[in-house]
């Protein structure tokens, strides 16, 4: 088995810190706050409660790193991971930054991770290390340390 890790970029850390620190004091703000005696107690625990699981949705499902085993390539989410039969794999290479709308997506905050139109599944920590993976069902886009030498791999194990 071999394993490759994602690691976030500085344009992903910077995006979810501020996020972050933004959302904290939205919270802070509607908790503490004079102006806001007259919101209802209701309205305030559903904003946090609102923030809360969207914000663990895009933690859990940003990508910590890639196993390829002798028959499937595991996409390791922080919670959870999907398998990917090796057998199922087309095509396998690089990818370079596109404008193509996200359906759904974090917009970088814990990764790029979401859907775009074409219905390609975004598994983006780095834009500057993305591979796209094309299988008899879905197109995924996704980031790894070292894409060369994952690609390698997956080519390799698809020829043996």
């Amino acid at each position: 088995m071999k394993v490759f890790k994602s690691s976030n970029s500085t344009e992903v850390n910077i995006i979810t810190g501020l996020t972050l620190i933004i959302l904290s004091l939205l919270i802070v703000t509607l908790f503490y706050n004079n102006i806001s005696e007259e919101v209802n107690i209701y309205f305030k625990f559903g904003i946090l409660l609102i923030t809360s699981l969207v914000a663990m949705y895009f933690y859990a499902n940003s990508l910590k790193k890639v196993k390829i085993t002798d028959k499937y390539l595991i996409l390791q989410k922080n919670i959870g991971y999907q398998m990917i039969p090796l057998n199922n794999i087309k095509s396998v290479n690089t990818a370079e930054f596109s404008n193509l709308t996200a359906t759904f997506s974090s917009k970088g905050f814990f990764g790029f991770n979401g859907t775009l139109m074409d219905d390609t599944v975004t598994f983006v920590n780095d834009r500057k290390n993305m591979v796209k993976i094309s299988t008899s069902e879905k197109k995924y886009l996704l980031s790894v340390n070292s894409p060369n030498e994952f690609i390698r791999d997956i080519i390799n194990r698809n020829n043996d």
